[in-house]
């Protein structure tokens, strides 16, 4: 960039949804680029230079703004539109490399046209900007800006992300790589548990009230609370901490000795990540910054029908939700690439064939594009909305290789039919690279999954059977390559038991 580029600079707070500037809000103030570092004040004057003013005026840590950039050069007249919230005030840098779009919202084009003098002929295109280390993006449900990202879905064309070039990417956080182990201790129905995990596909079975789930909740807090710490995300606001949020309440165990420790211990091929909570329940957070997890959990109930306002609903009300759902909504709140990753883009075709179509966010809710129209996600079956959500994330990169993906009850109001097609799924991810816990009770998606790795002679599997050795003892395990490796089995025995009821049926009617 030169210092012929001229950027129009507002606060996200003084922008309303429709991109007009609120009432009252301060006029629009232009800044100079000169080699992508926004460091002064300047209005530009017809035939003048701009006349510089000393420094960026009234921008404080952690402010929001969004940019509106025309090229004032003898090129091709363009428009850039960006956003960020603001590190540093006194080193504000922004990066060349973004996502590509066009205006299409009809007044807003006109207006922008007339202010930059566009010609007609010539499309108002923008870009989002992916911004240097020196600042971050804004996260999609900050209030500030909620409001403005959702109608813009109908103000801008979206046509991808360019690829960053190596260099830009030096000095950002180092992936975690996959869980090798998590240990936990007094920690709800759990005291002295360590699982040996697989880079795979990990599968915990039990009866209810044995705590799979609650494994799968304090592995996926302690690495998501690493992982919004290196992206800069804050907690939110008068909650507790977020292995809390994400249980849902106290973690410390009844069973646990009164001198217990409660801990979570999780272990990456990268890193080691930490809670400790004392007596006195005060938690202690370690958590390598020099190592980024990439985390995602899906809830046993689906989220796409209730996704609209959900984010904003959760941080102003104490709703009966624990913060998993709200992650996951934040995570489908990005918009879609461009293309999809080549290798999940079978998996992503294979997913909206079933559904019915395609799915995609409009505005600030989700659509299923049918062969019979458009269908809202409410009106949506909700086993097909299940594999929506799965399919959108992969399409807006939000799901990739690289993740570790803990998926509370798949089988939940899916149709039995359907159990393998989402067995396979698993399987193809896994082998894409990404690492699966499963928390099941379901005796068809269990098995397919043993089959898969028995006939294939895969090693990427393990199965733990979580049981009380006596009624009120803390939970233990069991644990095995095969389904068929495991001595308890309550999936088994409740399968086994219908067998031999069903049969004594039969023999008495005979």
């Amino acid at each position: 960039m030169r210092e012929t580029t001229k950027v129009w600079l507002y606060k996200a707070r003084d922008v309303a949804a429709s991109g007009e500037p609120r009432p009252g809000a301060d006029k629009t103030r232009a800044f100079a680029v000169d080699d992508g570092i926004l460091c002064r004040s300047a209005y530009t004057r017809a035939g003048e230079r701009p006349a510089w003013i000393p420094n960026v005026q009234n921008v404080e840590a952690g402010d929001i703004l969004l940019l509106f950039f025309r090229q004032l050069s003898a090129q091709p007249a363009i428009l850039f539109l960006g956003s960020f919230r603001v590190l540093d005030p006194g080193s504000l840098r922004l990066n060349e490399s973004c996502d590509l779009a066009v205006v299409k919202d009809p007044g807003l084009m006109e207006r922008l046209r007339a202010e930059y003098g566009i010609p007609r002929d010539e499309p108002v295109t923008g870009w989002l900007l992916t911004p240097a280390p020196d600042v971050i993006p804004p996260a999609q449900d900050e209030p500030a800006i909620e409001e403005f990202l959702a109608r813009r879905a109908s103000l801008v064309e979206y046509h991808g992300r360019l690829r960053l070039a190596e260099s830009e990417l030096a000095g950002s956080p180092t992936p975690s790589g996959h869980i090798t182990s998590v240990a936990l201790d007094a920690i709800t129905v759990h005291s002295n548990m360590k699982l040996e995990c697989s880079p795979g596909i990990n599968v915990l079975i039990g009866e209810n009230g044995s705590g799979k789930t609650h494994i799968l909740k304090c592995m996926y807090a302690v690495l998501r609370a690493a992982e919004e710490a290196t992206r800069g995300t804050s907690a939110v606001a008068g909650k507790p901490d977020k292995l809390e949020r994400v249980l849902g309440g106290p973690v410390r165990s009844l069973f646990a000795p009164e001198d217990a420790v409660a801990r979570v211990r999780v272990e990456c091929e990268r890193g080691k990540f930490e809670r400790e909570e004392t007596l006195g329940g005060r938690a202690a957070w370690s958590l390598p910054d020099s190592v980024r997890p990439r985390v995602m959990f899906l809830p046993s109930r689906e989220v796409l029908a209730m996704f609209t306002g959900f984010a904003r609903l959760y941080e102003d009300r104490d709703i009966p939700f624990d913060e998993t759902y709200y992650d996951l909504c934040r995570e489908l709140s990005r918009f879609e690439l461009r293309e999809a990753p080549e290798t999940l883009a079978p998996e992503i075709s294979e997913l909206q064939s079933i559904i019915g179509g395609p799915v995609r966010l409009d505005a600030s809710r989700f659509v299923v594009d049918t062969p019979n129209g458009p269908l809202g996600a409410p009106v949506v079956a909700e086993g097909h909305r299940k594999l929506a959500c799965v399919a959108y994330l992969m399409k807006n990169g939000a799901l990739t290789p690289e993740t570790t993906l803990f998926w509370d009850e798949p089988e939940a109001n899916l149709n039995p039919k359907l159990i393998r097609t989402v067995a396979q799924l698993i399987r193809r991810l896994a082998k894409a690279g990404v690492q699966f816990f499963i928390a099941t009770h379901d005796y068809l998606l269990a098995r397919e999954l043993s089959m898969e790795a028995e006939y294939e002679r895969a090693d990427d599997t393990r199965f733990f059977a979580l049981y009380r050795t006596s009624p009120g003892a803390p939970v233990t395990f069991e644990w095995g390559t095969r389904w068929s490796d495991l001595q308890k089995n309550p999936i088994f025995e409740a399968f086994a038991a219908h067998y031999d009821h069903e049969q004594s049926l039969f023999a008495g009617a005979s």
